[in-house]
C-alpha cells in the first residue's frame, strides 16, 4: 500500500522546472525575443530534495508551526539543447498535523512536549500518504516556469500520480499536463515529468531512499533520519 501512494513532497515536485533560458522568435504569429519554436524533447533530470529539518524519521518531529517546508533543486542533465542547464529551486509547504485528535498520531506525540509544540511533521509513515499528492497539486497550481528550445513556457498542472517509470530501487511520482507559452497561449504540446528519488543522506542511512523510507515507515528504527534525497533513477521530462 505504501508503494502505491508514496510520493515526494513536494518536492518533490518540482524538478520539472529544470530547464532554462529566455524567450523566442516568431511562431504561430507570436513574436519572441530569443529561442525557437517549442518542440518535442526528452530531458534527463537530476537534483536534490532537502526535507524539513531535522528530516524524515520513524518518530517524526514536533513544532508549533502550522506548516513545514521541503526544498528541491533540480537541473536537466545531459544535452543542454533544448533542455537547458540552469538549476531551479522550489519550496513546497505542507501542513503540519495536531497531535491532539489525530487518528494515528506520530510516535513523537507520545514522547515529546506537545504543550510547547503541539503539531507533528516529518514522520516517515505520514510521508507515505495521499496527503503528499494533495500538497503536490497545491504547489503546482500555477504551473511550472521553464523553457523549451529557448522559449519561455509554463508546464500547466493537469494530474499527478505515483510513477511506474522509475528505475528499480527508486520511488517517485509523475505529473502531466499541457505546455503553454508564457502569455497563456497553447503550444499544442503536452508533457509528462517523472521524478524519482534514488539516493539519500542522513543519520544511519544506507544511501538508498526506498530502503530507508520503508524501514522507517514500517519497522521504526528510531535512530534513522533521512535528511536529503537525490533525484535520479530514470527521472525525465518528456514533451511531445
Amino acid at each position: 500500500m505504501i508503494r502505491k501512494i508514496l510520493v515526494v513532497t513536494a518536492a518533490f515536485a518540482m524538478p520539472v522546472a529544470a530547464l532554462t533560458a529566455v524567450t523566442t522568435v516568431a511562431t504561430s504569429g507570436v513574436a519572441f525575443a530569443k529561442g525557437g519554436t517549442p518542440e518535442a524533447m526528452t530531458c534527463a533530470q537530476g537534483g536534490t530534495v532537502v526535507f524539513a529539518k531535522p528530516g524524515l524519521s520513524y518518530p517524526g518531529s514536533l513544532t508549533n508551526k502550522s506548516t513545514s517546508e521541503t526544498k528541491a533543486t533540480v537541473t536537466a542533465t545531459g544535452d543542454a539543447s533544448p533542455c537547458g542547464t540552469k538549476a531551479i529551486k522550489v519550496d513546497i509547504k505542507s501542513p503540519t498535523t495536531p497531535c491532539a485528535g489525530a487518528s494515528s498520531p506520530a510516535p513523537v506525540c507520545s514522547t515529546g512536549n506537545t504543550t510547547k509544540d503541539p503539531n507533528y511533521y516529518d514522520n516517515a509513515s505520514g510521508f507515505a500518504s495521499s496527503s503528499t499528492l494533495s500538497d503536490l497539486a497545491t504547489a503546482l497550481a500555477n504551473g511550472l516556469k521553464t523553457t523549451d528550445n529557448g522559449t519561455k513556457v509554463t508546464l500547466a498542472y493537469g494530474s499527478d500520480a505515483v510513477s511506474s517509470s522509475c528505475a528499480s530501487g527508486t520511488l517517485g511520482f509523475e505529473i502531466s499536463g499541457n505546455v503553454d507559452l508564457s502569455n497563456g497561449m497553447a503550444t499544442g504540446l503536452t508533457y509528462t515529468d517523472n521524478v524519482c528519488l534514488a539516493g539519500d543522506t542522513g543519520i544511519n542511512t544506507t544511501g538508498n531512499f526506498e530502503t530507508d523510507l520503508f524501514a522507517d515507515a514500517s519497522s521504526g528504527p528510531a535512530n534513522n533520519t533521512i535528511k536529503t534525497a537525490t533525484i535520479g533513477g530514470g527521472s525525465s521530462l518528456v514533451v511531445s
